[in-house]
This record gives C-alpha cells, structure tokens and sequence, in this order.
C-alpha cells in the first residue's frame, strides 16, 4: 500500500514540475465540466465597485475553468502554495 502512495506522489511530482515550468493554464475539465450540455460565452464585468483603489472584475458564464501555476524564483521559493 505505502509503494502505490510513494508511486503516486513521483508521478503527480513529475506532472506538476512539468506544468509549472510552462506557465500554460491547465484545463480544470478537460473533456468538459460534469453535466454541462452547453457552452456559455464568457462575459467580463468592470461595472461593480473598487476594492483597495482597484476596479473589481467579474468574470461570468465560463464554461472551460483554467488554473495556472506561477512558481516563485529559486532563490525564495520553500514548497509552499497558495490557490486563489
């Protein structure tokens, strides 16, 4: 059992070192989000208020949800991350 764990945790590494060295949003669904039938056009809305000084965008209707991975340098970086 703790080999399948160690197996596991190489190959998710590799998969990840990989995706983090490119920067490329990585589809969260890549054959689709579970039960969606249709596919929304995205909409972006600035019309809300300010936090801090800055306008608020809100973004709508999004039918392929990305993330992507923005590593820190090197010299700074300890392991540690942070999802949004």
């Amino acid at each position: 059992m703790i080999r399948k764990w160690k197996l596991l945790f190489v190959g998710v590494s590799c998969i990840m070192g990989t995706a983090m060295a490119q920067n490329n949003p990585i589809l969260l669904f890549p054959k689709g989000a579970p039960g969606e039938t249709t596919k929304l056009i995205e909409k972006a809305d600035t019309e809300g208020g300010k936090t801090g000084g800055e306008t608020v965008l809100r973004v709508t209707n999004v039918s392929e949800p990305t993330i992507t991975v923005y590593p820190a340098p090197d010299e700074v970086a300890t392991g540690a991350a942070v999802v949004v």
